[in-house]
């Protein structure tokens, strides 16, 4: 069967609407995967590479995006957040493999779209207006000859390139994208009076956590380097960590700074709360803050602190990395509202399990490298400043107070609205753990 996809193609001069002819391809119980004709040759080499790589697969390249979907995401997004949209009556989403085009080096790896579900159907002529949609449940998904070129995987890496799109990078775009899809379901449900648009931030949130319990996200090393980075480095244009010079609550669209700081946000929340936590969250009503508080039954300010904390502090011991020496047994911070959980997520996403890596001797010996300038906490002698942003945090760390007695800290501030401060008092050296080296032999 075939038929026509009014899509949205980016381009150097900004972003385009084109009405495209697809091919279905495929289909599972809850799904239909169709494919814009124009990039038919790439799929085709798509489906015979995955053949080549394992010829025992019944349906390569189509058969295991569609089992990613049914057995993964699909399961994940109804425990954790919801039902998708079904505005069609059909209940299948549409994935439609297209070239979506890029700007510059950026390109989307896929998107979802309220206007397919809210606006008329599209033809030809409506579709270039942007005023149409396909009346349809959908998600747009680049096609894979452009998403491995856009990744650098061509010619002897195309086979690996597109087996990593195939296991990861389609699931997760799957995952994050169709959070957004439940979220605008539970707001504005076809045929029904609309809600209120849930903030970016935590819009964008809820999708990061979406990859996560679908099997993806921070169960991968891509993502959690991205949290440590938020948590533990540098942002190059301010000079300051990450988690000081962006705000949780203003989306920004870094990668870092907002969509890291989003994703550890959100795992903290879920690490001690339950998937009635988060289909709470999937709010007609509240949005933003106010959402999060009803949803976690703590205000704002107390939840956030405890956050901050937890990303200074949680499992640092429990978490080494073997071979290395612990300078004390248990958590620094025992109480479970200042530890991430873990839940089944690879606890090293936590910020001082970071390491620039590791290489072996010829006997097989690990080495762990430490980080050539670990930065989290600023040193604080006798006094420091931190302009903070809105909703952002910052972390200071004073050293043993002189004779080993206790100290006095004193905040000032001459905002308007004063920051609120939290005080953790620890014993030992941070980081908590010494790699075996300190370089490779």
């Amino acid at each position: 069967p075939t038929r026509s996809f009014c899509h949205i193609r980016w381009t150097a001069s900004g972003l385009v609407a084109v009405y495209k002819s697809a091919t279905l391809a495929y289909e599972t119980t809850h799904a239909a995967f169709y494919y814009a004709d124009e990039v038919k040759a790439g799929i085709d080499a798509a489906v015979a590479a995955r053949a080549a790589a394992d010829p025992t697969l019944a349906k390569p390249f189509w058969g295991e995006i569609g089992d990613s979907y049914e057995n993964k995401v699909l399961p994940a997004l109804g425990t954790y957040f919801g039902p998708e949209s079904d505005v069609d009556g059909n209940g299948k989403m549409i994935f439609f493999f297209a070239d979506l085009g890029k700007q510059g080096s950026s390109f989307p790896m896929g998107y979802f779209w309220p206007g397919d579900i809210e606006l008329p159907l599209a033809t030809a002529t409506t579709c270039l207006s942007g005023r149409a949609g396909n009346r349809a449940d959908m998600l747009y998904l680049l096609d894979p000859a452009n998403l491995t070129t856009d990744l650098g995987g061509t010619g002897a890496a195309y086979p690996g390139a597109l087996a990593t799109a195939v296991a990861s990078d389609y699931p997760s775009v799957m995952a994050h994208e169709l959070q957004h899809d439940v979220n605008y379901n539970t707001r504005f449900p076809a045929g029904q009076p609309g809600g209120v648009d849930e903030e970016t931030w935590l819009n964008e949130g809820l999708s990061m956590l979406s990859e996560t319990v679908a099997g993806y996200g921070l169960h991968g090393a891509s993502s959690r380097a991205s949290v440590r980075r938020y948590q533990g480095e540098l942002d190059p244009a301010s000079g300051v960590p990450y988690y000081r010079a962006f705000s949780m609550t203003t989306w920004e669209s870094d990668p870092t700074g907002n969509y890291a700081a989003v994703q550890a946000y959100m795992q903290y929340l879920l690490d001690h709360a339950s998937p009635a936590m988060t289909k709470a969250l999937e709010s007609k009503w509240l949005s933003g803050k106010s959402n999060v508080e009803a949803a976690t039954g703590l205000p704002w300010e107390l939840g956030f602190a405890r956050f901050t904390t937890a990303a200074m502090f949680s499992n640092e011991d429990s978490s080494a990395i073997p071979g290395g020496t612990v300078a004390s047994a248990g958590n620094l911070l025992a109480s479970a509202p200042f530890d991430y959980a873990g839940d089944g997520v690879s606890p090293d996403y936590v910020p001082w399990h970071h390491y620039m890596g590791y290489c072996t001797t010829a006997g097989g010996v690990r080495y762990d490298k430490p980080r050539d300038a670990y930065v989290a906490f600023t040193p604080l002698a006798t006094s420091a400043t931190a302009a903070l942003r809105k909703d952002g945090w910052a972390s200071f760390a004073t050293g043993p107070a002189p004779g080993g007695g206790g100290g006095t800290i004193t905040v000032q501030s001459a905002a308007a609205a004063r920051p609120y401060v939290a005080v953790v008092k620890y014993s030992g050296a941070l980081p908590n753990y010494t790699p075996p080296s300190t370089a490779c032999p």
